[in-house]
């Protein structure tokens, strides 16, 4: 009796610590009509991107906060239009920061009829070595 429940015990151990569980960041599409879910950043603590355009103009806006220990962000941000059935890059714009939080602001000139988006790739650095990379996407939808 006092070997079954030690083997009963093992393999119910064995079976709790195999059970390991999995952090993930759910967002949604801008119109709602999609979920993403993406698993959490290491050093990426946050993010923002928005897409502002009115006249004409479209006002381009992304930001991103990392650990303290990250020594310089990186952000590159793509203006993209759907045109012909695919989404064709319009403007890409860059900034580069020298400390763990980075922003980035641009304008861009934006015809009438299209969908547009921002695509923004962020990267992590320390001490000259890239950690991580995390793409995000802002769908403005079809301006008017």
């Amino acid at each position: 009796m006092k070997y079954g429940f030690r083997k009963y015990f093992i393999v119910l151990l064995c079976v709790f610590c195999l059970a390991v569980p999995a952090y993930a960041n759910i967002t949604y599409a801008a119109d709602n009509s999609a979920m993403v879910i993406q698993p959490l950043s290491l050093y990426v603590s946050s993010t923002s991107e928005n897409v502002d355009i009115s006249d004409g103009i479209a006002t381009c806006s992304s930001s991103i906060r990392a650990t303290p220990n990250v020594t310089e962000v990186i952000i590159v941000a793509k203006l993209q239009k759907y045109q012909n059935g695919s989404w064709v890059t319009q403007d890409t714009f860059t900034e580069i920061s020298y400390t763990y939080y980075g922003a980035l602001s641009r304008t861009s000139a934006v015809a009438h009829g299209y969908s547009y988006r921002l695509v923004t790739t962020y990267q992590a650095v320390i001490n000259g070595f890239s950690v991580e990379t995390v793409t995000k996407t802002y769908n403005y939808g079809l301006y008017m």
